[in-house]
């Protein structure tokens, strides 16, 4: 594909975002859809965001196996869709993201070989539970995505942080592969967040679960498709710190849950974005924090596994899960300490 093409459809997908999202708002008034959304804002933005990468994949050539991460993600787009309709069960969402992850993975022959930095030295040894690893990968960015969209501009920020952290990575590794797709997904997801948090007076709409699960299930993909062969264009190890908050943030609650046994998918404000809001933060000032902490996080660890041993890296990242964990079961107290002391 040749360069110009590379700059100029992430450019051109931005006007038709714009048009796919206005003919969405259109159609979700018209027709009343969404009725259980409380806030009555249309939660269109994942819609238009898959209907332009839809179209921008059938236009465009893209690797075989993109293709076919786009494709079979309007299982999950439909899925979604229907659940911010109807409301779904979430042991129904679960099954089918399984049985869409399962398909991709017969389709593309893609999933996890190379987790090295484990031991793992003998690739053909981990065929079988390098797919029950990505199985559990998908599934849970999928959701850790679906979990932190509790605030405006906040799992499409994420989402934009983890394609910019992907690029730092390849500019590290001197390697700029395939980075066609991430652009293009940049350029909606700045056209998405235009809308939700209302810049130019533009209507505000929501990603709904539709958009939410969209992104997780996606980025999950990308990360595989690009630290595993025949692309392997940077290590595993760097993957798991371009998503660290989300991912902390999903360990946390499912562990809060069980510990209060509550369902891990029923929903609650023990997320970090909701303790903030609720110590009277400013959502647009939490927005930012998190946002800031999770580029921070992740651009460290990205340093430590870049400078040191990957295996001394992921023992960072599991240090660092449980110093996030032991904080948040003791949120009130640190919270406490702090205004006592420093307020």
């Amino acid at each position: 594909m040749s360069n110009h093409i590379i700059w100029i459809v992430p450019i051109i997908a931005v006007p038709f975002a714009f048009i796919a999202t206005l003919l969405l708002i259109f159609i979700s008034r018209k027709f009343n859809l969404f009725k259980n959304n409380i806030e009555r804002a249309p939660l269109v933005g994942g819609l238009a965001i898959y209907a332009v990468l839809f179209l921008i994949t059938v236009i465009f050539e893209m690797p075989k196996k993109i293709e076919s991460i786009v494709y079979i993600s309007s299982i999950i787009v439909i899925t979604g869709f229907l659940d911010d309709i109807i409301i779904l069960s979430a042991k129904l969402r679960l099954l089918i993201h399984l049985l869409a992850s399962l398909i991709l993975i017969y389709v593309t022959n893609l999933y996890i070989l190379d987790i090295s930095f484990l031991f793992f030295d003998n690739k053909e040894s981990l065929a079988f539970v390098g797919v029950i690893i990505t199985l559990l990968i998908v599934i849970g960015l999928t959701n850790a995505f679906n979990f932190i969209d509790g605030i405006d501009g906040l799992s499409g920020g994420q989402a934009l942080i983890t394609l910019v952290l992907i690029v730092i990575i390849q500019a590290i590794t001197d390697n700029y592969h395939q980075i066609f797709y991430l652009s293009i997904l940049a350029a909606l997801l700045l056209t998405y967040l235009m809308f939700n948090l209302s810049a130019f007076k533009f209507e505000k709409i929501f990603l709904g679960d539709a958009g939410s699960t969209l992104l997780g299930f996606t980025i999950s993909w990308a990360l595989i498709y690009f630290t595993q062969p025949p692309i392997s264009t940077f290590n595993p190890i760097f993957a798991i710190w371009c998503v660290t908050l989300p991912v902390y943030d999903l360990f946390y609650v499912i562990l809060k849950r069980i510990s209060i046994k509550k369902s891990p998918m029923a929903g609650d404000r023990n997320h970090l974005h909701y303790k903030l809001i609720d110590e009277g933060l400013d959502k647009k000032f939490v927005l930012i924090i998190y946002l800031i902490i999770s580029f921070l996080i992740s651009l460290i660890g990205i340093m430590i596994s870049d400078f040191l041993d990957p295996l001394i890296s992921f023992s960072f990242y599991f240090i660092f899960l449980i110093l996030y964990c032991f904080f948040m079961f003791n949120f009130n107290t640190v919270i406490k300490f702090i205004k006592s002391y420093y307020l």
